[in-house]
């Protein structure tokens, strides 16, 4: 009867220990769980880094920002690496034109040289020409200038981060390029082709500035940038102004030209 009484205490006591162990388990498989979810996130993380340093193709389009004129722009973006820095130039169009026909002219280049471009569209001036407003007085904002910047922001928006950011413009466009680039410290350079500058408007900025306009330029000679060019010295800005073969219209020499000087 001893031993019997035994041998049902020893059973007796084994049934708890051996819950206790199905319970040990049942953390086990929590524990498991969270490996799981810790896996998860890791696969997260990678997701992210797959989109930072992605190819991302060639692309352009129009803009969205639109002026009181109901005008918008165009833009293009080459064949970059997502997530890295990407250079970019704002062009200002000549008078009677738009952004989409003056990034026309620059896309080959830019593809190319593997920069983007933000072309805004002008409003129209009370003459009804297609041109642009350049602040004259110190402070100045006209709404052609919140325009540029709005075009340049929505651009930027699609995750491009720019590292140099020239701003250029050609004829009746090229005084709003040294004035933005004066006033808006995001710019690196200015540029100034077959035009003129407005010095009483431009801000504490003072990026390099290139000029150029063609030997035979009648409506912008050679002299009259040399004045500008003088202008801006006295001001304190470091100029480069070149005089190249042609008349009032950008060549392909001018525009390499340019380029390299902004890659210096």
């Amino acid at each position: 009867m001893r031993i019997l009484l035994t041998l049902l205490l020893l059973l007796g006591g084994c049934a708890p220990t051996g819950d206790d162990d199905d319970t040990a388990l049942d953390d086990d498989d929590v524990f498991g769980d969270d490996d799981d979810a810790t896996g998860d996130d890791d696969d997260a993380a990678g997701d992210d880094d797959d989109v930072t340093g992605q190819i991302v193709q060639e692309a352009s389009g129009t803009l969205q920002t639109t002026n009181s004129a109901g005008r918008s722009g165009a833009w293009f973006l080459p064949e970059h690496t997502q997530g890295a820095p990407l250079r970019l130039v704002l062009l200002y169009h000549p008078t009677g034109g738009d952004g989409a026909s003056m990034l026309a002219g620059w896309t080959a280049a830019a593809r190319e040289g593997g920069f983007g471009l933000v072309a805004p569209d002008s409003r129209v001036s009370p003459q009804g020409q297609y041109t642009w407003e350049v602040g004259t007085d110190p402070g100045e904002v006209t709404p052609d200038l919140t325009h540029a910047q709005d075009c340049l922001d929505e651009v930027l928006a699609m995750g491009i981060t720019a590292s140099d950011l020239l701003a250029a413009g050609h004829s009746g466009g090229a005084s709003s390029a040294p004035w933005i680039a004066s006033v808006d410290a995001r710019f690196t350079h200015a540029a100034i082709l077959h035009g003129g500058v407005f010095t009483g408007g431009l801000g504490a900025n003072r990026p390099p500035v290139w000029l150029s306009t063609g030997e035979d330029d009648t409506a912008r000679p050679p002299a009259e940038l040399a004045g500008h060019a003088a202008d801006l010295e006295a001001l304190g800005f470091a100029v480069t102004n070149t005089v190249f073969p042609g008349g009032h219209g950008v060549s392909e020499d001018e525009r390499a030209a340019l380029l390299a000087w902004w890659s210096e």
